[in-house]
Protein backbone atom coordinates (compact mmCIF):
# COMPACT_ATOMS: atom_id res chain seq x y z
CA UNK A 1 0.00 0.00 0.00
CA UNK A 2 1.36 3.10 -1.09
CA UNK A 3 0.20 7.04 -0.25
CA UNK A 4 -0.03 7.55 -3.59
CA UNK A 5 -2.58 4.81 -4.19
CA UNK A 6 -4.68 5.90 -0.95
CA UNK A 7 -4.64 9.82 -2.24
CA UNK A 8 -6.29 8.82 -5.63
CA UNK A 9 -8.82 6.72 -3.66
CA UNK A 10 -9.79 9.67 -1.48
CA UNK A 11 -9.85 12.10 -4.55
CA UNK A 12 -11.58 10.04 -6.74
CA UNK A 13 -14.36 9.55 -3.37
CA UNK A 14 -14.26 13.13 -3.07
CA UNK A 15 -15.07 13.92 -6.57
CA UNK A 16 -17.10 10.94 -7.53
CA UNK A 17 -14.98 10.56 -11.16
CA UNK A 18 -11.94 9.22 -11.80
CA UNK A 19 -11.73 11.80 -14.93
CA UNK A 20 -11.77 14.93 -12.07
CA UNK A 21 -9.54 13.19 -9.56
CA UNK A 22 -6.60 12.65 -11.98
CA UNK A 23 -7.00 16.78 -13.11
CA UNK A 24 -7.20 17.67 -8.98
CA UNK A 25 -3.84 15.34 -8.95
CA UNK A 26 -2.46 16.40 -12.05
CA UNK A 27 -1.77 12.68 -13.33
CA UNK A 28 -3.31 10.90 -15.85
CA UNK A 29 -6.71 9.07 -15.55
CA UNK A 30 -5.20 5.69 -16.33
CA UNK A 31 -2.40 6.12 -13.41
CA UNK A 32 -5.33 6.99 -11.29
CA UNK A 33 -7.25 3.65 -12.76
CA UNK A 34 -3.90 1.91 -12.17
CA UNK A 35 -3.67 3.30 -8.57
CA UNK A 36 -7.28 2.33 -7.47
CA UNK A 37 -6.67 -1.18 -8.86
CA UNK A 38 -3.68 -2.19 -7.40
CA UNK A 39 -5.20 -1.06 -4.49
CA UNK A 40 -8.53 -3.24 -4.52
CA UNK A 41 -5.49 -6.15 -5.66
CA UNK A 42 -3.80 -5.81 -2.06
CA UNK A 43 -6.83 -5.51 -0.19
CA UNK A 44 -8.69 -8.34 -2.11
CA UNK A 45 -11.77 -6.56 -2.60
CA UNK A 46 -13.69 -3.69 -4.29
CA UNK A 47 -13.64 -0.41 -3.36
CA UNK A 48 -15.27 1.10 -6.23
CA UNK A 49 -18.48 0.98 -8.26
CA UNK A 50 -17.43 1.99 -11.66
CA UNK A 51 -20.48 3.54 -13.64
CA UNK A 52 -21.35 4.97 -16.82
CA UNK A 53 -21.99 8.46 -14.74
CA UNK A 54 -19.08 8.11 -12.26
CA UNK A 55 -18.39 5.94 -9.22
CA UNK A 56 -19.54 5.74 -6.10
CA UNK A 57 -17.45 3.67 -3.12
CA UNK A 58 -18.60 0.42 -1.58
CA UNK A 59 -18.72 -0.02 2.14
CA UNK A 60 -15.14 -1.56 2.20
CA UNK A 61 -14.55 1.23 0.05
CA UNK A 62 -15.48 3.89 2.34
CA UNK A 63 -13.97 2.67 5.25
CA UNK A 64 -10.96 2.48 3.36
CA UNK A 65 -11.01 6.23 2.13
CA UNK A 66 -11.23 6.58 6.24
CA UNK A 67 -7.74 5.16 6.86
CA UNK A 68 -6.48 6.48 4.10
CA UNK A 69 -7.84 10.46 4.90
CA UNK A 70 -6.29 9.23 8.65
CA UNK A 71 -2.94 8.02 6.73
CA UNK A 72 -2.51 11.40 4.91
CA UNK A 73 -2.87 13.95 7.28
CA UNK A 74 -0.86 11.45 9.66
CA UNK A 75 2.05 12.18 7.07
CA UNK A 76 1.30 15.47 6.29
CA UNK A 77 2.05 16.38 10.02
CA UNK A 78 5.02 13.98 10.63
CA UNK A 79 6.73 15.47 7.20
CA UNK A 80 6.20 19.12 9.00
CA UNK A 81 7.50 18.16 12.04
CA UNK A 82 10.16 17.03 10.17
CA UNK A 83 10.74 20.31 8.18
CA UNK A 84 10.69 21.99 11.48
CA UNK A 85 13.09 19.96 13.26
CA UNK A 86 16.01 20.74 10.35
CA UNK A 87 15.60 24.66 11.64
CA UNK A 88 15.66 24.06 15.45
CA UNK A 89 19.16 23.01 16.53
CA UNK A 90 19.24 20.27 18.82
CA UNK A 91 15.46 19.24 18.67
CA UNK A 92 14.97 15.41 19.16
CA UNK A 93 12.24 13.86 16.79
CA UNK A 94 10.74 10.48 18.86
CA UNK A 95 8.35 8.15 16.59
CA UNK A 96 7.07 5.69 18.35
Amino acid sequence: MRFEQLKCLVEVADTGSITAAAKRLFISQQAVSVNIKQLEEELHCKLLIREKDGVSLTPKGKDTVVFAQKMLTEKEQFCNIIKYAETVENLKVEVC
